[in-house]
């Protein structure tokens, strides 16, 4: 499949021959790894890109536990005066440092497997591919004097077993420009979405709602109109209600099969519409469901069933993204009919939710991601993608009035392939002859 991100002129006589691309993610819950492969026609955000393979799986459950581990030790829990062993240098060290040391050495595995089945469901040689995208949530460190990055995966460990040259931690060149680390996929989403007759919303139903608006690309000032919006907890606050109400026996509602059966609770909609603030930081995992766990479990009423409760929370779901929604549409000042809403996310598959939400934008009918020629699976693989080519072009691809960093950016951390892999793309980005310029300058 093929579709062009945006009218640049092809000669049918003397087709541009493709660069391929793949991209890696890891989800922020470490529990899932996509994978994409691109070939893209040309060169710069404007070049016709295709997607010539997308795989999805899932991780063992022993690596989202130690993921999990991970995140608690860094956060402080579990560095006790106990929590050490002592090494064969016979210096101690914190348990927790042997758990982030295995934890990288797994991810790297399981991003180096996942990227030898893309390449043989390709079946396209690796030797063709000129660079491989990295993306994942990491692990960040907020100390007095700034944020700090680390990649779960281990870009050498890849490079070296793969021979691939490797581009990943995406947020790190954000933070060193002062920026938050993200959100890094709002540009590569307007370069795969992006529409010369319409403004675009995305929607992202996954663990958290996530909102981008996708100016159409007859405006000048379009990449300076792309915005963002971390809106409320999605999956991971149904997840969570699931499972702590029916008290480990559920751990998930299944298509909204409780939801539908429940009645919203006006008084619990109240309270929890009143938690609805945004973040002062940005975060990778969205908004915390936390505080709307503890009012519900610090409150319940025994009337109050499983079944009210997770309907009230699609409630108030649906009710603050439709109020997302509608204010990116004033603000923009558009006719609601003239902005088109497109989905992804795994919350897509909520059939009360997505319903819900169909009838209260009535004039804006939601489009699967998929209907556009955008696989739902892998649309964080695509973006990765599209980083790892923007950063062989050397196209700025972090937004300032988003990440609050001082200047645009291209994001991504080199690390060389084997000879013949490195020398390719050394020719590719020779011929690009890239230059710092600005994000408009660059459309």
């Amino acid at each position: 499949m093929v579709f062009k991100l945006r009218k640049t002129p092809v000669s049918p006589l003397q087709p541009i021959p493709p660069r391929w691309f793949a991209g890696l993610s890891l989800s922020n819950d470490a529990s899932r790894i996509d994978a994409a492969l691109v070939g893209v026609h040309g060169q710069g955000s404007g070049a016709p890109i295709e997607i010539r393979k997308t795989i999805s799986f899932d991780l063992p459950g022993e690596i989202v536990s130690l993921y999990d581990e991970v995140l608690e030790a860094v956060s402080g829990e579990d560095f006790g005066e106990t929590s050490v062993a002592t090494y064969r240098d016979g210096f101690p060290r914190p348990l927790a440092m042997e758990k982030r040391y295995r934890l990288t050495r797994e991810m790297s595995q399981i991003v180096e497997e996942a990227f030898h089945e893309l390449s043989a469901d390709s079946q396209l040689p690796a030797t063709e591919i000129m660079a491989v995208g990295i993306n994942d949530p990491g692990i960040r460190n907020f100390t007095s004097l700034g944020q700090r990055f680390e990649s779960l995966c281990d870009p050498d460990y890849f490079a070296r077993n793969t021979g691939m040259n490797t581009i990943d931690a995406f947020p790190v060149r954000d933070i060193a420009a002062g920026g938050q680390g993200g959100p890094v996929f709002s540009f590569p989403t307007w370069v795969l979405l992006k529409s010369d007759g319409k403004d675009r919303i995305l929607l992202d139903l996954g663990k958290a709602a996530k909102l981008t608006w996708i100016p159409k690309t007859s405006r000048l000032t379009a990449a300076r109109e792309i915005d963002y919006q971390d809106i409320v907890p999605c999956g991971l606050l149904l997840d969570a209600l699931t499972y702590q109400l029916t008290k480990g026996e559920t751990s998930i509602d299944q298509g909204g099969r409780l939801t539908v059966q429940g009645r919203h609770l006006p008084e619990l909609l109240e309270q929890w519409r009143e938690l609805a603030v945004n973040e002062p930081v940005w975060s990778p995992y969205g908004p915390s469901p936390a505080p709307y766990l503890q009012l519900t479990l610090g409150h319940a009423e025994s009337a109050w069933s499983v079944r009210d409760i997770l309907c009230s929370a699609s409630y108030l779901i649906v009710d603050e993204v439709v109020d997302a929604v509608l204010e990116y549409i004033g603000k923009a000042r558009r006719n609601t009919a003239d902005v088109e809403i497109l989905l992804c996310g795994g919350a897509r598959q909520h059939g009360f939710l997505l319903n819900r939400l169909s009838t209260r934008l009535t004039d804006n009918p939601i489009t699967p991601i998929s209907r556009v020629g955008i696989p739902e699976e892998a649309f964080d693989a695509l973006c990765t993608a599209v980083l790892a080519m923007m950063f062989v072009d050397q196209i700025p691809s972090n937004l300032p009035h988003l990440t609050g960093s001082e200047t645009s950016v291209p994001l991504g951390r080199l690390t060389p392939g084997n000879p013949v892999a490195w020398q390719r793309l050394l020719q590719s980005m020779a011929s690009a002859k890239p230059v710092q310029r600005t994000l408009r300058s660059a459309m």
